[in-house]
């Protein structure tokens, strides 16, 4: 997200968030069953593969200020109940 201009989205983009939410947080769940299943089987992944899931899940990790920010603008705003 460095040096990209963010928008900030209105509350009728939520389903948008909920939907790409509900995937990160699947593959995240696919992704801790494939390590839990390597974990007494160190060979099996490189030291490649091993960097390449620390850099994805770092970045991420660093975007999560993102979400709590756009959901605390959310909450600011006049929304419904079955928004809020």
């Amino acid at each position: 997200m460095k040096g990209q201009l963010l928008q900030w989205r209105q509350i009728s983009d939520l389903s948008i968030y909920t939907e790409l939410l509900d995937g990160m947080l699947n593959s995240a769940l696919e992704q801790l069953t494939t390590l839990r299943e390597c974990e007494h089987q160190p060979s099996i992944l490189d030291d490649h593969r091993l960097n390449r899931f620390v850099v994805l899940h770092t970045e991420q990790h660093d975007d999560h200020w993102l979400y709590e920010e756009q959901f605390a603008r959310w909450k600011r705003e006049a929304i419904s109940d079955s928004q809020a």
